[in-house]
């Protein structure tokens, strides 16, 4: 691997352009394949935040039981200062709801807190139900920003 003074990761055949859109992106921008086709955004491999576990499964749920379970989720600032982070759920399936408390957390640098994700069955729900949890970073403004999200897993049966 290269990186060249024009701003390009070279990985052999698999160019990507280094911008430095926010600073807590390390690389950001898009890859390309052979002729410069378009592929994919590339993330960022110095997150400002780090969720445990990285995905939540709720496991089998039986359909008609109408069951609510929760777990937890350890939400880290691996940013060098104070973050304000605002959590969501995105792609609500019909079948169950996702929920997340607190919404909001605000950490110091290295700092974890626990939240609570719930999902709560509807009644007669089958088969398969994901959504995600979405964390964006604030660092003290109302732009926040997409900082990491993990997927939320329920299976109906």
């Amino acid at each position: 691997w290269v990186l060249e003074d024009s701003g390009h990761l070279d990985v052999g055949d698999l160019p990507l352009v280094v911008q430095p859109a926010i600073a807590r992106l390390a690389f950001g921008g898009e890859a390309s394949v052979g002729a410069g086709d378009p592929v994919r955004n590339v993330q960022a491999v110095n997150a400002a935040v780090a969720l445990d576990p990285v995905s939540l499964a709720f496991g089998g749920v039986p359909s008609g039981s109408g069951q609510t379970r929760t777990l937890d989720m350890t939400v880290t600032n691996l940013g060098g200062q104070y973050d304000t982070f605002d959590l969501s759920i995105s792609g609500q399936p019909d079948g169950v709801s996702y929920s997340v408390n607190p919404a909001t957390l605000s950490l110091e640098a290295g700092e974890s807190a626990v939240v609570q994700v719930t999902m709560t069955a509807s009644r007669g729900a089958f088969g398969p139900q994901q959504a995600y949890l979405e964390v964006a970073g604030c660092q003290g403004s109302s732009n926040c920003e997409p900082a990491a999200h993990a997927a939320l897993f329920t299976l109906m049966k």
